[in-house]
């Protein structure tokens, strides 16, 4: 019988690590004597494997390396072809397990563990199209947001435009008002109705530029200013055409 620990490779250092966890795991469970712990602090791994090699042969030392071959071996076995389980299925679940293996042409463990890898891929994938569904509302969200914003401050800047028309309107109307009286609701004459609607025309296109901007946000802003002055125009040619009667 070899001497115990005699089945170390020095040169494996994957394995070497491993006996130094192995130990170290055991020392931190008060299960590994002492003396073996304390080679712990011998310096590198392969230098704790040589120590472990020198040790007695004796049916300590020889139980100690028994336990932990059959560890590594167990270790290995796990890492090459999964940890061992032990579940009950139902009896029908286990006959329909069978009809699909021979089908299949696979063992029962291969055909279950192709099952859960199917499942696992499907609701990986089901996973990735939820999050790029996510991602795509999202970026349609914040589009639909700048949008908004962006309409928000055509619409502001409209309204701050109209309303410094409409404070321009109100001081000139005031000025005129002062040097000249108050206006009355008399008719034009004939001969002023041409220059009236010159001016209201000027008047408008220029107020029109800044109604432009608050349909292209597509807001309700009623009858046309143009339309509205039109009515005012006509208003003005029919009183005059009544007056000269």
């Amino acid at each position: 019988m070899a001497p115990p620990f005699r089945w170390i490779e020095k040169k494996d250092q994957v394995q070497l690590e491993w006996v130094c966890a192995y130990m170290a795991r055991r020392s931190s469970k008060g299960t590994m004597p002492y003396s073996l712990t304390h080679i712990l602090s011998t310096g590198n791994n392969q230098a704790v494997a040589e120590r472990l090699m020198e040790l007695p042969d004796d049916i300590s030392n020889r139980e100690l390396s028994r336990q932990m071959k059959g560890a590594w071996q167990t270790h290995q076995y796990r890492k090459q072809n999964g940890k061992q389980v032990c579940f009950q299925l139902p009896d029908v679940t286990l006959k329909q397990l069978d009809a699909m293996s021979k089908k299949t042409g696979y063992s029962k463990v291969q055909t279950l563990s192709q099952l859960i890898s199917n499942e696992a891929d499907g609701q990986r994938q089901e996973a990735e199209k939820l999050k790029r569904e996510r991602e795509s509302f999202n970026a349609r969200l914040k589009k639909q947001q700048e949008t908004a914003q962006q309409a928000e401050q055509v619409y502001s800047s409209a309204v701050d435009r109209l309303l410094s028309a409409l404070a321009e309107e109100i001081d000139h109307r005031c000025r005129y008002e002062e040097r000249f009286g108050e206006l009355d609701s008399s008719s034009l004459d004939s001969g002023s109705i041409d220059k009236y609607d010159r001016l209201v025309k000027k008047r408008v296109e220029e107020i029109e530029l800044i109604l432009g901007k608050l349909k292209l946000r597509r807001a309700d802003i009623g009858q046309p200013m143009r339309k509205r002055m039109e009515e005012k125009i006509r208003l003005h040619e029919r009183e005059d055409y009544v007056d000269e009667r």
